[in-house]
This record gives structure tokens, C-alpha cells and sequence, in this order.
């Protein structure tokens, strides 16, 4: 069944001192909690694990079959990336190369980045994950 838009928040997280990343998605249609998922994610630093998380939630939102997605992220330098483009030979090159794909599956996908403070509840889930893992 196709569906028409949802909005997620996502956020990750990587520690340095052990190399563990965690990361967390909420999604949200008219306003409705529809999605939670946090858990830990293959990640060697901080933009990895929200690449990761990002890539965890539009893998749900393909499932589901949405054709509208914004991606709320208070991760500025993946918002940056993603809007730009893949380099070749660039670092995370092959997370943007996964999430475009991605995009392409869903249909219509906006990633919109936002303080800190109105991305709490992912980062909550982030913070719970790395708690409980």
C-alpha cells in the first residue's frame, strides 16, 4: 500500500574511547507517532552513525511504502553532503550513494536540518541505545 508522507527525526552517535555507535529514529504522520527504532549501527565516527540512522529510517519508509519523506537532522554536515551530492572518492561517499538510492525508491525526500533542541526525541533514543547496548 502506498502512503502519502512522514516526517522522521534521526539521530546518531559515535564513542571514540570504545568505537561504539548508536543511532535513532522517530517517525511521525500527521503528528502521530508511527515509528521509534534505536540501536546500535557500524560506525567509525559521529557522521557515520547519523548516516546510519538516516539510512535505517528511509530502509522503513521504502518497507512501507511512504512516497513523501522529510528527514529532520540536527547533523548540518549530512544535510550539506546529501543535498550536494556524492564525490568521488570522498569519505562517506558511499552513505550518500546509499541514501540517494534510497530517495530514488521512495520518491520524494527532503532532509532538513534542525537545532538540537527540536531533535530531542531522537537524540533521546540515541542517548537510550547507548545506555541499554
Amino acid at each position: 500500500m502506498k502512503r502519502a508522507y512522514v516526517e522522521i527525526h534521526c539521530d546518531g552517535s559515535h564513542l571514540p574511547r570504545n568505537g561504539a555507535a548508536y543511532g535513532g529514529y522517530e517517525a511521525r504522520v500527521d503528528g502521530q507517532l508511527t515509528r521509534r527504532w534505536k540501536g546500535r549501527v557500524e560506525a567509525a565516527d559521529s557522521l557515520e552513525a547519523e548516516f546510519q540512522a538516516v539510512i535505517r529510517a528511509l530502509r522503513w519508509a521504502v518497507k512501507k511504502g511512504y512516497q513523501h519523506v522529510v528527514v529532520f537532522t540536527d547533523c548540518m554536515a549530512l544535510v550539506r553532503m546529501v543535498r550536494a551530492g556524492a564525490r568521488p572518492g570522498g569519505k562517506y561517499a558511499r552513505f550518500i550513494r546509499r541514501v540517494a538510492a534510497l530517495a530514488r525508491l521512495i520518491g520524494s525526500v527532503w532532509f532538513q536540518w534542525v537545532p538540537r533542541e527540536r531533535n530531542r526525541q531522537a537524540d533521546m533514543l540515541c542517548r537510550a541505545a547507548r545506555k541499554y547496548a
